[in-house]
């Protein structure tokens, strides 16, 4: 099973920015381009080590000035949906937050997702 395990788009229009909106809408904290027209999502990678950027040049199908990975491999990036989330969720489990306080960000990580999950 590769890393980031679901295939969101492929397309002869690939850019980092329609890669990071469909693993977004899906819920996922991370997204990977690979072979300039690939676009992969998941919540965790790493798996199977780096293997550096040198490798990762092929010019993104939409956009020859945005590098999509490589044969096999992904570059891969944090979604601003998932990364901002689960920031929120961290913080309202942490004991720090006071009762009124953690009520307030409850409203402010929903508005959040909710905004995100509709665009």
């Amino acid at each position: 099973m590769p890393d980031l395990p679901e295939l969101a788009l492929t397309s002869s229009s690939l850019t980092l920015s329609k890669c990071s909106q469909a693993c977004s809408k899906l819920g996922f904290k991370y997204f990977g381009v690979q072979n300039a027209r690939e676009c992969w999502c998941g919540n965790s990678y790493g798996k199977y080590g780096s293997a550096g950027s040198d490798k990762c040049r092929s010019a993104c199908s939409g956009s020859k000035e945005e590098t999509c990975g490589g044969l096999w491999l992904n570059s891969i990036f944090k979604t601003g949906l998932a990364s901002e989330f689960w920031h929120c969720s961290d913080i309202l489990r942490s004991s720090i937050a006071q009762p009124l306080l953690k009520n307030y960000l409850h409203q402010y990580c929903r508005a959040i997702y909710t905004f995100f999950r509709l665009h």
